[in-house]
């Protein structure tokens, strides 16, 4: 089905919206256990999104395959024992961003070439924010939001 979305139109509607539905949908489905196979495909649908420039109507900035990658390296390097998968989705920067909300709390961060960036907004107006070169490896403190908010 990507395939035809990259070639041009078929028999399935290849709408923004039918692939941002489709991503939801890879997210919302997992249930419990290892969402790193369902969070990689939701990757995959927010960088075929957004291959092209222009690719919401808004001016905004294609996904790159390094990008892509990157995101792929960042999903693989999540802890162990998530429940609770990101929402997944390509920003109009060129980015992917993964977000996660939890009452009155949340957390995002966006993959972009060779940079990971996030912001926390915690409980009691506590935040956190940082900027790191996306290697094989994460902050401890990164490590320690996600799995905060990876739990359900």
């Amino acid at each position: 089905m990507f395939d035809d979305y990259v070639n041009g139109a078929s028999e399935y509607a290849h709408t923004i919206e039918d692939y941002e539905n489709q991503a939801e949908k890879v997210i919302y489905s997992s249930g419990t256990g290892s969402h790193v196979p369902l969070m990689l495909e939701a990757v995959e649908v927010a960088w075929r999104t957004a291959l092209r420039d222009n690719w919401d109507g808004s001016n905004s900035r294609a996904i790159s395959y390094t990008t892509k990658v990157k995101a792929d390296v960042f999903v693989k390097s999540f802890p162990i024992g998530i429940s609770e998968a990101p929402i997944i989705n390509a920003e109009a920067d060129g980015a992917i961003g993964f977000d996660w909300e939890k009452e009155t709390e949340s957390l995002s961060i966006l993959v972009k070439e060779g940079r990971l960036v996030y912001s926390a907004f915690l409980k009691d107006d506590e935040r956190s924010k940082g900027s790191l070169k996306l290697r094989n490896r994460l902050s401890k403190d990164l490590i320690e939001l996600i799995a905060y908010f990876g739990q359900a």
